[in-house]
């Protein structure tokens, strides 16, 4: 008589869902530290730092243009934007025009044209300190009435 010994069962393999899980939140920090409006995605290396001194230009954060109106967003000190329209002053620069993804500017430097540019210190702003469950709720689908049957061609 031979006993029969037990064999190890390898676990079901992880459904497509759990096997994102586990990349999800890089991916998504991925996606979120990128300039949305971008055709490139990436941020301009020549325009994405601040304001570092009194003669310097505050970082070109959005532009809006609508039929009515053109405005310049930029980062100000302590989190707060300035609003702009052209003819405003910003310091020592004066916005001359306004167009759909850039701004051209007049300063003590001559006049330059820039874009809005990503601040890579704000990445991490507004994240929880600690991780947690995912927020995103997907409802269940009701289930058809012949769930489960066989699908007939008639």
């Amino acid at each position: 008589m031979s006993v029969a010994v037990p064999r190890r069962i390898a676990p079901a393999p992880a459904s497509a869902p759990e096997q994102y899980a586990v990349h999800r939140r890089e991916w998504v920090d991925t996606i979120l530290s990128r300039p949305l409006f971008s055709p490139t995605r990436r941020p301009p290396p020549a325009v994405a730092s601040g304001a570092s001194g009194p003669g310097d230009l505050a970082r070109l954060t959005g532009v809006l243009v609508n039929r009515s109106e053109k405005r310049a967003i930029f980062a100000g000190e302590g989190g707060r934007q300035i609003v702009a329209e052209e003819g405003t002053r910003i310091g020592a620069y004066e916005v001359r025009t306004i167009e759909p993804g850039q701004v051209t500017v007049l300063g003590p430097d001559g006049q330059r044209t820039i874009r809005p540019a990503f601040d890579p210190k704000a990445r991490d702003a507004g994240r929880p300190a600690t991780p947690g469950r995912p927020v995103l709720a997907i409802p269940p689908r009701p289930s058809p009435a012949n769930a489960g049957q066989p699908v007939i061609d008639q």
